[in-house]
């Protein structure tokens, strides 16, 4: 009788296991992926442009356009993320993404010029947090629905 029961208990838990499925992740989405791609070029962009320039022409005022459409896009990227179910992960990336290029926008504006080494680390840690942005929505694309 034990194992009648024992059996039937676990062919009824192999059966409801096999029906249900937990998604703990939220959906790819190639829009995301095509807009952290294009952000992460302008803000690169705008770094190499600086670079290129001597200091004297690095002023903010000369830039202000280039790191409003790139905070627009950070944006949307926020936005975007903030909609999507199962997504607590990509929120925390992409809030930390706006909150340290508006960082690195206030202190081009106070400083009005960047030296160098400012532009150079300032690119290298918002590619620090491009990348795993960018992984992390090509990794959802591979994951089975």
């Amino acid at each position: 009788m034990k194992t009648k029961l024992l059996l039937i208990t676990s062919f009824f838990l192999l059966a409801l296991n096999s029906c249900t499925t937990v998604k703990l992740v939220p959906d790819y989405s190639e829009k995301i992926e095509n807009e952290i791609i294009e952000t992460q070029k302008k803000n690169t962009d705008l770094y190499n442009e600086l670079l290129a320039l001597k200091e004297a022409d690095r002023k903010y005022e000369n830039f202000e356009k280039k790191y409003l459409a790139i905070e627009s896009n950070i944006n949307s990227i926020v936005f975007q993320t903030n909609q999507r179910e199962k997504n607590v992960n990509f929120v925390v990336m992409t809030k930390n993404l706006s909150d340290l290029f508006l960082k690195y926008k206030e202190a081009h504006k106070e400083k009005t010029v960047l030296i160098k080494g400012e532009i150079e680390s300032y690119k290298e840690k918002m590619d620090g947090l491009y990348a795993p942005m960018l992984m992390a929505e090509k990794t959802l694309k591979n994951i089975k629905k």
